[in-house]
């Protein structure tokens, strides 16, 4: 028996239906995700005049990144948690005064928060609990000869989709 959702989505997702709908939608209408995600090759963002960087992103956002350490943005974007920004209401961003610091510089801009917010809640969940106990297999012996230990977790619990 599979899982309730076929999809290991965020709590706010009720059906895969509304999920892809809200990911198409975000994937076909936001020019910075269009543009990163496949519309720019690498080598044409390096090169091309004018730069791509200044092209692409907010001013306010290449202002934030020119104040911070590589690692503190890469913290921000994938592990940080945002609601350190929301405002206490729940509603939106916090409007952040100008001598209010994160990390020894400014404060993330809005748009940036909303952006990263976006990407997280359209991502697919990472987190996995095994429900097969360790040191036994799903799959029977004769058909698991060959397969190595990813191979054999890989086909173990996606074939339960």
């Amino acid at each position: 028996m599979g899982p309730s959702l076929p999809l290991p989505l965020h709590e706010e997702w009720k059906d895969v239906d509304s999920y892809i709908e809200a990911l198409l939608s975000f994937a076909t209408s936001t020019p910075l995700f269009l543009n990163l995600c496949g519309g720019v090759h690498i080598l044409d963002f390096l090169t091309s005049e004018p730069d791509m960087y200044s092209t692409l992103f907010p001013e306010d956002w290449r202002n934030f990144f020119h104040e911070h350490d590589l690692y503190d943005i890469l913290d921000l974007v994938l592990t940080d948690d945002l609601s350190q920004f929301q405002s206490p209401n729940g509603a939106g961003w916090k409007i952040l005064e100008e001598r209010e610091e994160w990390k020894n510089g400014p404060s993330p801009p809005p748009s940036l928060l909303d952006y990263i917010h976006d990407i997280r809640r359209l991502s697919l969940r990472r987190d996995f609990t095994s429900t097969i106990p360790k040191n036994t297999s799903a799959i029977p012996q004769r058909l698991a000869i060959g397969m190595k230990d990813k191979k054999l977790h890989e086909v173990e619990h996606f074939s339960k989709y």
